[in-house]
Formats: structure tokens, sequence, C-alpha cells
């Protein structure tokens, strides 16, 4: 895929102190769940900020934007998302696209 077509979905989630296990898991089974319906996301990542062990970004790449929409429409996306949400003080979903991609 051309890179001026690459689009991810990122979120940046501040969870609640003492919550970052309980995300942690959530994420996981959600994240496995997405990868075995084959719904258009390539790889994810759950990133946990090393200074603030409650600040997570997931991120990754989809086959195209409508692989994206389509995935936040599904009753299983609102759900997490739902429960997910719950659990922290601030959520920010985002979908963005790649500008540099630079690999070895």
């Amino acid at each position: 895929m051309d890179i001026e077509n690459q689009r991810f979905s990122v979120g940046i989630w501040q969870v609640k102190s003492g919550r970052e296990k309980d995300f942690i898991a959530i994420f996981s089974d959600f994240a496995k769940w997405v990868f075995n319906r084959n719904l258009g996301a390539g790889e994810v990542y759950l990133l946990q900020d090393i200074q603030q062990s409650n600040r997570f970004i997931t991120c990754g790449p989809w086959e195209n934007i409508q692989k994206i929409e389509e995935w936040r429409k599904l009753p299983e996306f609102r759900e997490f998302f739902a429960k997910a949400k719950e659990m922290c003080d601030d959520v920010k979903p985002l979908t963005m696209k790649a500008i540099l991609h630079l690999e070895r």
C-alpha cells in the first residue's frame, strides 16, 4: 500500500489510577477479537508511558478508512469502548494518516 492512503486508528487513553491492569486485559481481549474477525486491521500496538504508567496509546494500520469506520460502528466496538471509557479519565479516539514511514 502506498503511504498516502495508509490510515491508522489511534487512541490516547488516560486510565484511572489503579485500573491499568484492567485496561490492559480488556484491550488485549478486544484486540484479539478484532484479529479473529479479520476486520481489516494490519497490526496493533498497545503502548504504555514509561513515566506515567496510566497513560496508554493504542494504534495500528488498517486496510483503508472505510474498514475503520465500519469497525467503529460495530456493536462489539461500542461495547468495548463504553467499558474502556469507564476506566478512563480521558479518551481521545483518532483516525490518522501516515506522512512518513522508515524502516531498516
